[in-house]
């Protein structure tokens, strides 16, 4: 036993002597190596020129400054100036930075945009052990004037990781921002925009040899977003104006976003799939405010989806998206035909529930893109009190025909049907349906029970 005891000091001293070892060349590498290091990153680049200067170092401490200096953009030179850290230890290499205020031009370019300084701190990893590498990045939060009003845009941060340049996570993540204006309608803000806690994280794929980064998937979230305005602002009058109901504003509130996008691999024709799912509550009323009294929000809570669309070449879809007068290079990158399959889209609304699912092919034409063939069947269902909720009395009767004929089923309070299209030919569970009909009907109808007026009368 005490042969062991001195075998695992004797290998744990060595691995210490080993370690300070590689502390000392990694240390003396840094010095030797960081300006050609930053000679080869320019030459690489044309968008940014860095020196670097030293400041102090030990074996396990670097300080150093390094200017960033982007040579052309619309605002014309922009310098900055970073204070940078880097410590060695026996797990990793860390550099730490952070902007040095009033140094290069970048704080007065941000004053003339009437942006105070910005902090700007960031820090760089290096786990060799793990073979793996992280940096983030993070912003102060600062206010910004808009048009009759400011935002308050909170802290900022982006933040990368990986092993290799196929196995990257990368994020951004936002305080969010808060506007308001100065003018005020009826004792409340023209207009108040929240827009909160923001968080976007990316797996992209880098081809640095072809200069070309593509998203195998993203997922964006946010807590609210919130818009809350007075009708009488928007429509142009003054908080002086006199008008009937000063009080009218109306507002729109998406909450607890959460949604994922994701294109599959590319197939013999460079061609991808893309799919996308997501759940999300939106609340609306138009107005929120009449009469000084609040209204309730038309609510669609809890509303998810799950859907796939494809094929089509995403190069040669930003290619076109520059011309866009040109349909037929647009049509060109569209498979034929482009399909769609919707496996959910579901929602609630005042304790209703609404349900569908379908798949859909189309054929566009080339020249105008207008769709040429469709070949589709889509199967909803929606409780009653929701349907009912949405049919006037004018349309009662169209419904009612409609489940004689067996084209829509009630069934333990929920309706459910089954859309077919094929070409011209539509058809509701197997009944066949021309939308024509219920129009010449609705309109008969309003012919009969409501007399035509001169404008004199």
């Amino acid at each position: 036993m005490k042969r062991l005891v001195k075998y695992l000091a004797v290998f744990s001293a060595v691995i210490l002597i080993l370690f300070s070892i590689a502390l000392v060349i990694a240390s003396n590498l840094y010095n030797s190596k960081i300006q050609s290091v930053i000679r080869k990153i320019n030459s690489k680049q044309h968008y940014a020129v860095l020196n670097y200067s030293p400041l102090s170092s030990s074996i396990l401490d670097k300080e150093g400054l390094l200017s960033v200096e982007v040579p052309a953009s619309k605002y014309g030179k922009i310098k900055a100036v970073f204070k940078v850290n880097v410590d060695f230890s026996f797990s990793s290499v860390k550099a730490t930075f952070s902007k040095m205020d009033h140094e290069g031009n970048i704080d007065s370019i941000l004053a003339s945009m009437k942006i105070p300084p910005l902090k700007l701190d960031g820090a760089i990893a290096f786990y060799p052990w793990q073979l793996k590498g992280s940096g983030a990045v993070k912003t102060s939060a600062f206010t910004l004037p808009v048009e009759g009003g400011e935002c308050r845009f909170g802290e900022n941060s982006f933040y990368v990781s990986g092993r290799s340049k196929t196995s990257l996570d990368v994020g951004f993540a936002s305080a969010g921002i808060k506007c308001h204006a100065y003018e005020y309608y009826n004792h409340k803000p023209a207009y108040q925009v929240d827009f909160l806690d923001l968080k976007v994280t990316a797996k992209p794929v880098l081809d640095i040899e072809n200069k070309n980064v593509s998203l195998d998937k993203v997922n964006v979230k946010f807590d609210t977003l919130m818009v809350d305005t007075s009708t009488i602002y928007m429509i142009g009058f003054s908080p002086e104006d006199k008008v009937r109901d000063p009080s009218l504003r109306d507002s729109f509130k998406l909450s607890a976003f959460n949604v994922d996008l994701s294109l599959s691999d590319k197939d013999y024709y460079n061609r991808r799939e893309l799919s996308s799912d997501g759940s999300m509550t939106i609340e609306f009323a138009l107005p929120h405010e009449k009469d000084s009294k609040v209204l309730p929000y038309y609510d669609l809570s809890d509303l998810n989806y799950d859907v796939k669309i494809g094929n089509f070449n995403v190069e040669a879809l930003i290619a076109a998206a520059k011309h866009p007068e040109a349909v037929n290079r647009i049509i060109a990158a569209l498979s034929k035909p482009l399909n769609f399959n919707l496996k959910n889209l579901s929602f609630r609304h005042a304790g209703s529930n609404v349900s569908t699912s379908g798949r859909a092919s189309v054929i566009l034409d080339p020249n105008s893109g207008k769709p040429q063939n469709v070949d589709a069947t889509i199967s909803a269902k929606a409780d009653r009190a929701f349907v009912d909720s949405l049919v006037s009395a004018q349309y009662e009767q169209g419904l009612f025909d409609l489940m004689q004929s067996g084209a829509i089923n009630l069934s333990r309070g929920v309706y459910s049907t089954t859309l077919d299209i094929k070409g011209k030919d539509i058809r509701l569970n197997g009944v066949p349906y021309n939308a024509s009909d219920d129009r010449n009907d609705s309109e008969s109808e309003s012919d009969v029970s409501v007399p035509q007026k001169s404008l004199d009368e």
